[in-house]
């Protein structure tokens, strides 16, 4: 019973974070360009009602979250974070068939 809640909570937590419009400070990360400081990452990838859209990033050129659908009319969305680093380079990808990915950076003092 305690984990579902903490679960639900992480959940709602990370919902809030990715949504500035909500009251948080998130820092919207440009493309190839390196971290000022130590951030927490939270990201979003999307595909698009196409076949063989999606999207995936990359902290200095290790991917760490992708997604792809190969079908159309199959939309998913995906969200989560992780820690980057002061210097870290943040790469998107987007298929050339379409898809999203939105990475923002909150310092800790802001989450």
């Amino acid at each position: 019973m305690y984990l579902r809640i903490y679960i639900l909570n992480l959940c709602q937590s990370l919902t809030n974070s990715k949504n500035p419009a909500k009251g948080t400070k998130g820092i919207l990360v440009n493309d190839g360009s390196p971290l000022s400081r130590d951030f927490l990452l939270v990201y979003t990838l999307k595909t698009t009602n196409k076949a063989n859209t999606g999207a995936s990033f990359s902290i200095n050129g290790i991917k760490v979250a992708g997604l792809t659908t190969r079908t159309p009319n199959n939309i998913i969305e995906i969200s989560g974070c992780v820690r980057a680093f002061k210097g870290d380079i943040i790469t998107t990808h987007v298929a050339s068939a379409g898809g999203y990915a939105d990475v923002y950076a909150y310092t800790p003092n802001t989450i």
